[in-house]
């Protein structure tokens, strides 16, 4: 019988490219030949050890966590319908523009109090890194939201708008990264009088941490465009799982020992009471907030847990239906990173609590 006939038939899409790469071979086989040729297939899949890690190595473009979902078929969706397009309207959808809308007001009311009601450098500079880092998220989350409503109203095929999305959710990802690198600092600046109060004393009392924060976003921009670079050059993400892993790690751990210390430290002599105080509500205030800071990178950290454990014991993950629903929520959670983190600084750090507080007292 003729391969060219049969193969459609017996033959998914990815064994048939296979096929091409095999041996020549006699276009008529014999039934028993072919039968065989088809084990071999078979197995050469089920043993191919970069099967079960695809989704941890390979950048899946189709459906992972790091890509949203746009059209390219190259059919427009709502071009007929105009703005009665149900796809505008879905809770998707009406949660991104909500979150988007919500992002341009929680940061410009940071910014404004770290200028105006803030005098604690710490909370002041970390707060202006972090709002620096949210704003430019929030603008590349405006983009991706305009993208995911243009192509709905395009008819020509739109690869390239599904390209300028991809990389817009990449930076998103970078984002969570930069963050959470931020909210690590702050803690173990703020740990450091606990630790090592004689290394705190010589690197950062009196000291201004502008510099520190330039070398800080300078290795992280580097970090991330090397990891960039390996995910565009050889579709590899494990990097970005392991950054999430690792990350999560330290400040887990980093929170618990100085929730620990607060309670355990007490100054020596009646002249270190103040500033024994004063070191307390810092660190404090930082414990509180990268509780809070985990809570929004959980489903995050759950997802790359799930991936390199899966890729340990070759395991696939990618059609079930945890993967689905860990998808949708990392979702929802890169949508309102800002506005969770906003809210958590307010709430978290004592200077900017206040300061909300009386804002709202003014106005009773």
């Amino acid at each position: 019988m003729k391969l060219s006939q049969s193969a459609p038939d017996l033959f998914s899409r990815k064994s048939s490219l296979m096929a091409l790469n095999c041996a020549p071979f006699d276009n008529r086989l014999k039934e028993n030949d072919f039968v065989i040729f088809r084990l071999h297939l078979f197995i050469l899949k089920q043993f191919n050890p970069l099967k079960s890690m695809s989704l941890f190595f390979a950048d899946n473009s189709n459906r992972n966590f790091d890509h949203g979902k746009i059209n390219t078929t190259g059919r427009s969706i709502c071009a007929d319908k105009g703005f009665s397009c149900p796809a505008l309207y879905s809770p998707m959808q009406l949660f991104s523009h909500f979150t988007t809308v919500a992002d341009f007001i929680i940061i410009p009311l940071l910014v404004y109090l770290s200028f105006a009601k803030v005098k604690d450098s710490l909370f002041k500079y970390f707060t202006l890194n972090l709002m620096a880092v949210l704003m430019a998220i929030s603008i590349v989350d405006l983009v991706a939201d305009a993208l995911d409503i243009a192509v709905l109203f395009i008819d020509e095929k739109t690869e390239n708008l599904y390209e300028i999305g991809r990389w817009a959710r990449r930076i998103l990802n970078s984002g969570n990264i930069w963050f959470h690198s931020l909210a690590l600092y702050a803690t173990v600046i703020c740990y450091l009088p606990y630790a090592h109060p004689i290394f705190y004393a010589k690197h950062f009392v009196n000291k201004s941490q502008k510099l520190h924060y330039v070398v800080l976003h300078m290795s992280l921009f580097l970090w991330i465009s090397f990891m960039h670079f390996i995910r565009q050059k050889f579709s590899i993400i494990a990097q970005f799982h392991i950054t999430h892993l690792a990350l999560f790690i330290a400040l887990f751990v980093l929170a618990i020992m100085a929730s620990v210390e607060i309670y355990k430290y007490k100054p020596a002599g009646v002249d270190a009471i103040h500033v024994g105080k004063l070191r307390r509500k810092r660190l404090l205030s930082f414990v509180i907030y990268s509780y809070a800071n985990e809570i929004v990178i959980l489903p995050r950290f759950l997802a790359s847990l799930a991936l390199v454990i899966c890729s340990c014991i070759r395991c696939q993950i990618k059609e079930s239906v945890f993967y689905d629903k860990m998808a949708t929520i990392i979702q929802i959670f890169y949508e309102s990173n800002s506005i969770a983190i906003g809210l958590s600084t307010i709430v978290a750090l004592e200077p900017y609590r206040h300061a909300v507080l009386s804002m709202f007292r003014k106005q009773n």
